[in-house]
């Protein structure tokens, strides 16, 4: 990095250098109080920014269109759509922006509003986009996953409604077919599903 320097700020040293790729100055905190830790940081920081610039220069809308074009060429048309589908939200969401420049903050808004319409869409764009960004990284796109620091949306369990006497014996009496009901007695009073009924019993249905 051209021109960088380190500066004590309050309690910890702070690291101002100029972005060429970018083209501005920036300041990131250390978070270092000793000038010894600090400059160990830096060195990490020289060695992450190194391999920042080997990444394949790519655009956040490039991406998503190249993946939508590998998805529908080898995974199924249903996923394809989905994937389609997603990705035309998060271009509705985000500008146009560089893909490394895409951060955690951002996806955690747009799966944060997703999940506020409907909580089973939020879950799956949030596997979908898991998967795409994972696919980013091994194409030499971006180094990390920007969803490993969002947490996957929670589902409500729904507890199972169960028939209780009074609602049985309503159904019983609306059904005219004995067989019928000898059927429904048997599942009721013993939790079998209606192929084991079938098979236990030797009952054809025509």
């Amino acid at each position: 990095m051209k021109n960088s320097f380190l500066f004590k700020r309050g309690k910890y040293f702070h690291l101002e250098y100029f972005d060429e790729i970018e083209g501005r100055i920036k300041r990131v905190s250390t978070k270092r109080a000793t000038k010894s830790e600090a400059i160990k940081f830096l060195t990490k920081y020289n060695e992450k920014q190194k391999s920042k610039a080997l990444l394949t220069p790519k655009s956040l809308y490039d991406f998503l269109t190249e993946y939508e074009n590998f998805v529908k060429q080898n995974l199924s048309r249903k996923y394809s759509n989905n994937v389609k589908y997603t990705c035309k939200e998060l271009r509705d969401f985000i500008e146009n922006i560089p893909l490394k420049n895409l951060t955690s903050k951002m996806l955690e808004e747009f799966i944060s509003i997703a999940y506020k319409r409907s909580k089973y869409s939020a879950k799956q764009n949030f596997n979908n986009l898991r998967s795409r960004f994972n696919k980013a990284i091994s194409w030499g796109y971006i180094e990390t996953n920007p969803f490993k620091k969002i947490s996957i949306p929670k589902i409500p369990y729904n507890n199972p409604r169960f028939l209780n006497e009074s609602e049985f014996r309503l159904i019983l009496s609306n059904e005219p077919n004995e067989l019928f009901k000898d059927i429904y007695l048997f599942a009721f009073h013993t939790g079998m599903r209606l192929s084991e009924i079938v098979s236990v019993s030797g009952i054809r249905f025509h």
